[in-house]
């Protein structure tokens, strides 16, 4: 079957390459201007002159016969028989069909829509299409099924050391730093991966990610808010109502609206718990949606297929409690401040709960999140209905905040700057999202870019 497909896919392919060429051809036979066609030929005089002629018809012919490739450069022109020679021609034709080769979209989408239908395979090579309709990245995949190398302890263990010293620098400062753990679909849908993948472990032996991630952050002191743990809880327990929708879509790598939300507010409850900052008490709504409500259908869009996606869609929105955390807003003060008194509570410096913390606060707290795709269904709708203060979001290569209202992009974080370092020194709270396909590189470098900038933290 494979073989079958593959000679299909390379016919297809060689017959879309060689429609310039044809086209070419046909209209130098019927006289017609080859501008129209994206294959420019040169005249004859600038064909002799290409190969050093003095551009008269003699010098011009035996130039293309000669210099531009003989019969080749004949029918070509000898800037494109030269072209086909080095390469340009060919790098040039995918601009070509990119442009000019009419309905490109449509073959696209059905040549796709033939290996989904016929082949019952993902057309693209990063989406795996599992037996039972569920689709995943196969990265994820991979790297849950340690066919990739799993998290290495040191390095890991590395990234916590430097953890520890940029909390300790926001714990002298009253500020607070908080890892928020999220997951990824194959944890969750392990029975749905092909038998044939699972069988492919590269490190059977090996700890995965996660398991690293867990081992190594017991030798610290962190404030952890696993939602990995928090859906197993759920699952084990079994009686909220969130477990009577999907976990995730079938069409999408991201948990759905009302899992998201449900971690978001398990999140809060977290922080109400262990924050010196007031933050608010919501519950969640979940409703029935006719289509797929962002991102829920992200892995079925990059098919390009016409067959329309699969599954029940929810939507879901959290409803805050304004009367049981009032914004009255109250500047951050260390215990050393504010004298051993916050707002009424005795503390002391010696306190091993609120020595060098802010204590007490009734206001929102400023806050810098940094984190994957994962946020979006979390720490955003968090920041959307009022949970914190001043903001800055940054999601892989997005950034959201007072500088960048409508979003903005960024390859480093030095582009960020000034805003991001005054934001640093403004913030009483800092998330770091640790996916866990993403241990390795867990907060996008940004945890380096910490370590190495202590001064943005003063």
């Amino acid at each position: 079957m494979n073989t079958k497909r593959n000679y299909i896919l390379i016919l297809g392919l060689a017959a879309v390459l060689c429609m310039p060429l044809f086209f070419a051809c046909a209209n130098r036979a019927l006289g017609r201007s080859d501008e129209l066609h994206g294959v420019a030929f040169g005249t004859q005089e600038e064909a002799g002159n290409a190969g050093g002629g003095s551009g008269d018809s003699t010098s011009g012919d035996a130039s293309d016969s000669t210099s531009g490739g003989g019969i080749i450069g004949m029918i070509l022109g000898s800037d494109t028989a030269k072209g086909l020679m080095d390469g340009s021609t060919q790098s040039g034709w995918d601009s070509l069909i990119s442009e000019r080769i009419p309905a490109r979209a449509t073959l696209l989408k059905s040549r796709n829509q033939g290996i989904f239908s016929v082949f019952n395979q993902s057309p693209n090579a990063g989406v795996l299409l599992c037996p039972d309709g569920q689709l995943m990245e196969r990265e994820y995949v991979y790297k849950y099924e340690k066919i990739y190398p799993p998290a290495a302890e040191s390095e890991v263990r590395a990234q916590c050391d430097k953890l520890a010293a940029i909390r300790d620098r926001l714990r002298a400062r009253g500020k607070e730093l908080y890892l928020f753990i999220t997951p990824t679909k194959p944890r969750y849908y392990e029975d749905s991966i092909p038998e044939s993948l699972r069988k492919m472990q590269a490190f059977p032996d090996r700890p995965g990610n996660y398991e690293v991630l867990k081992e190594v952050l017991g030798d610290y002191d962190f404030e952890v808010f696993d939602s990995i743990a928090y859906i197993d809880a759920l699952i084990r327990d079994g009686s909220d109502e969130v477990l009577q929708f999907p976990l995730y879509q079938q069409t999408g790598t991201h948990w759905t609206w009302p899992l998201g939300l449900k971690v978001a507010l398990g999140f809060a409850d977290f922080l109400r718990e262990r924050s010196a900052w007031s933050v608010p008490m919501g519950a969640e709504v979940i409703g029935k949606a006719d289509a797929p409500v962002f991102p829920d259908a992200d892995l079925y869009d990059i098919l390009n297929i016409y067959t329309p996606a699969w599954g029940n869609y929810f939507n879901a929105d959290i409803v805050v409690d304004e009367v049981a955390a009032p914004d009255s807003g109250t500047a951050i003060k260390t215990a050393e401040e504010l004298g051993g008194v916050a707002d009424g509570a005795a503390v002391t410096p010696d306190d091993a709960e609120n020595a060098g913390r802010a204590v007490a606060h009734t206001g929102r707290a400023d806050m810098l999140v940094r984190g994957g795709s994962f946020l979006g269904q979390t720490i955003s709708p968090l920041i959307n209905h009022g949970f914190f203060g001043h903001c800055m979001y940054l999601e892989n290569t997005k950034v959201y905040s007072e500088d960048w209202p409508n979003g903005g992009t960024f390859t480093s974080y030095d582009e960020l700057e000034p805003a991001l370092s005054a934001q640093l020194k403004e913030t009483d709270i800092l998330i770091l999202e640790i996916n866990e396909a993403h241990v390795p590189t867990m907060s996008f470098g940004f945890i380096d870019w910490l370590y190495e900038h202590p001064e943005a933290l003063d």
